[in-house]
């Protein structure tokens, strides 16, 4: 069946989309030659963006300044400026949003009933508060995803002004938690010992070994690393960076023995549950975080670590020995020397290796005699 918006012209394809469509940057209007089967796939392919368009501004004409906010939220999810970002970046933003929805009441009323244009700071200072006295850290999270929301409901002339602007927030001090690398050596001895939770195992020795974030080490594939080299490419979900990572020759004999067991489907650290083509799912967000938390229990590490902590811990080893900013940075991926500013620790270790490559002397003076 011939997609919509295909025509013939003097025995050649032609694409002529709505003009609205051309003008807002949606589709372009092209001549696609004779080849059927390649007109035919163009066509369809720009129609589904024609369909998406279509079904934003369905929501954007159904919203008005007497419109609540759970339909300010609806649309905004829908958005193209929501569907550009990365993956993960999209899936913590609607955590907050609906974190906020779900639990920000005031007065009995939930915040997703009340219209956009009745939103005042008064109100948006109650909700942070409330949940600042919970997580402060989570609060702020919260805050600046709500900001942007309403940055986009002002573009699109929803609202006249940002109450979350004037919203006064709580600071907290940077987390300067860091493993020991004994506590690393005691969970993997636990997630090791079991080929049920060796992929846990493996998350973690990744995150550790490479610096890198465990919620992308659970994406990583067979395809991703070169056996032969040694060498693992990861594409950081949260700024898209690449990175090529050498592994260590213990961390390769972990993927051998891996892949004895699991090459034959595409995640290197899968779940042992099935998708729908018989292979292997990688782990989710929550059932990751909740096997890795039952791990550290039984390794008897000290509650106060988290996952998250072993790229801080990683990058604050590196800095510690030395290792110049721009090399940490080849491995970490971050865009500029100075997001490295907040692993720096001010340890008597950094200063003793700082000293020792300075090559101070012993003696300033003469050495006595």
């Amino acid at each position: 069946m011939k997609p919509a918006y295909l025509v013939t012209h003097r025995g050649q394809w032609r694409y002529l989309p709505p003009i609205q469509a051309v003008n807002d940057g949606v589709v372009e209007r092209h001549m696609l030659g004779t080849d059927d089967a390649a007109a035919f796939a163009y066509a369809a392919a720009s129609n589904l963006k024609l369909e998406a368009w279509r079904q934003h501004r369905k929501h954007v004409k159904s919203m008005g300044t007497d419109s609540n906010i759970g339909l300010l939220v609806e649309n905004y999810l829908a958005s193209d400026v929501f569907k550009a970002l990365a993956p993960l970046t999209r899936q913590g933003y609607a955590l907050a949003l609906a974190h906020w929805q779900d639990n920000g009441t005031v007065g009995g009323r939930r915040l997703d009933k009340i219209k956009v244009s009745g939103l005042d700071a008064i109100t948006c200072q109650k909700i942070y508060d409330m949940m600042a006295r919970v997580s402060v850290s989570n609060a702020n999270g919260c805050l600046a995803v709500w900001r942007l929301l309403f940055s986009y409901a002002i573009r699109n002339g929803f609202c006249q002004y940002n109450p979350f602007k004037a919203v006064k927030k709580q600071t907290t001090k940077p987390r300067r938690v860091t493993w020991e690398r004994e506590h690393v050596r005691a969970f993997l001895n636990v997630a090791y010992s079991n080929w049920k939770t060796r992929s846990i195992g493996l998350i973690i020795h990744m995150a550790y070994e490479l610096a890198q974030r465990s919620t992308d080490m659970r994406l990583i594939k067979w395809s991703d690393y070169d056996r032969a080299k040694g060498v693992l490419v990861v594409v950081q979900s949260k700024r898209g960076s690449r990175v090529e990572l050498p592994v260590s020759k213990g961390l390769q004999q972990m993927l051998e023995q891996q892949a004895k067991d699991f090459d034959w489907q595409a995640y290197i650290a899968p779940s042992l549950k099935r998708d729908s083509k018989q292979g292997l799912m990688p782990y989710g967000l929550h059932s990751f975080n909740k096997a890795a938390t039952a791990l550290m229990k039984q390794s008897d590490l000290p509650e106060h670590l988290t996952v998250r902590d072993l790229r801080r811990t990683a990058v604050t080893e590196m800095i510690e020995e030395g290792v110049p900013l721009p090399s940490i940075s080849a491995m970490t991926g971050h865009a500029s020397l100075t997001s490295l500013t907040p692993y720096v620790r001010h340890t008597l270790r950094g200063a003793m290796n700082a000293q020792a490559m300075r090559n101070y002397p012993e003696y300033l003076m003469e050495e006595p005699s």
